[in-house]
């Protein structure tokens, strides 16, 4: 009788742990979630004419969106439902390499060349050139708080110009790729295998170990989308076809590959806006629509909601 009323308890005991091991497991994954949100569709033709998708976007805080086609020079604005706002050509014929909104909705573009920063100021058609000497400069037109960090005196990586990609080629020795959070004022930094926080202090002042969050994903090309610091979350871009969210502290990841279903060379961008609440970009296309969507995180994943 004893022996089966032991035995009775270790069976219950085994469920409990079965059943709070099976919770935490689907705590730790939901964050790494994304919610997809489709939005709307765009011909093809209208945005590439008839070349592949290789496109960047940008997202400004009053809800509009910017879109522009390596092969047609023109930058196309667009609300959240797809209304085409305004179209306006580009007075140059390269590619461009950065592309954003200032924090006064003003649009930011450098081509390839990287001889200057291109402002154009909406609703007009006005470009202004601004000086780009050096990659610091770039952070400091995107927003003033930036003006807030001095940037030089953050280690960047420097390139050996014999193993760049074309497609990456610079005229400048070295680079940051920063990330800045609106919400607690702290500066990130990606390399090759790991996000830097830099924090929040005028002047670099050296790391942690608690500032490196490992990844083998991640590198200094990857463009970082949003920043959970508290739980140690980040979404962030390949630069190829994919959305990847890590849970740096469960070590856990989410893949989203845009790509899947493509057959034809393609090369994405995903964008936020100084609200970083949502990323915007296209989840797929074929040979007559692109079609774009939002993507959000769990409310979880954002403490001070």
């Amino acid at each position: 009788m004893r022996l089966t009323h032991n035995l009775h308890v270790i069976l219950k005991l085994i469920c409990s742990l079965l059943i709070i091991s099976g919770d935490a497991s689907a705590q730790i994954k939901t964050p790494c979630t994304l919610e997809q949100r489709y939005l709307f569709k765009l011909p093809r033709q209208q945005l590439t004419g008839n070349g592949p998708v290789v496109f960047k976007m940008a997202a400004a805080n009053n809800g509009q969106l910017a879109f522009v086609c390596c092969n047609k020079n023109v930058v196309f604005i667009f609300d959240t439902t797809g209304v085409l706002i305004d179209s306006i050509a580009l007075p140059f014929t390269n590619c461009v390499r950065q592309f954003d909104f200032d924090e006064y909705n003003r649009l930011l573009i450098i081509e390839n060349s990287e001889s200057c920063i291109y402002r154009l100021n909406l609703p007009g058609h006005n470009f202004e050139k601004l000086s780009y000497n050096k990659p610091e400069d770039w952070y400091y037109n995107i927003n003033k708080y930036f003006s807030r960090f001095d940037l030089s005196s953050i280690p960047a990586y420097y390139y050996n110009p014999n193993y760049i990609q074309e497609s990456y080629f610079t005229r400048f020795a070295y680079g940051y790729n920063l990330y800045l959070s609106y919400t607690t004022g702290l500066l990130y930094q990606t390399n090759f295998n790991f996000i830097k926080r830099i924090g929040d202090k005028r002047t670099y002042e050296g790391l942690k170990k608690k500032d490196l969050w490992f990844s083998d994903l991640i590198n200094n090309k990857s463009k970082i989308l949003l920043i959970d610091d508290t739980t140690k979350r980040a979404t962030y871009f390949d630069r190829s076809l994919k959305l990847i969210t890590e849970d740096f502290v469960n070590e856990q990841s989410e893949i989203i590959d845009c790509g899947r279903g493509v057959t034809e060379a393609a090369q994405f961008d995903f964008a936020v806006s100084i609200q970083q609440d949502k990323i915007f970009g296209v989840n797929t296309f074929d040979n007559e629509w692109i079609y774009f969507s939002c993507w959000l995180m769990p409310n979880r994943f954002y403490t001070n909601d």
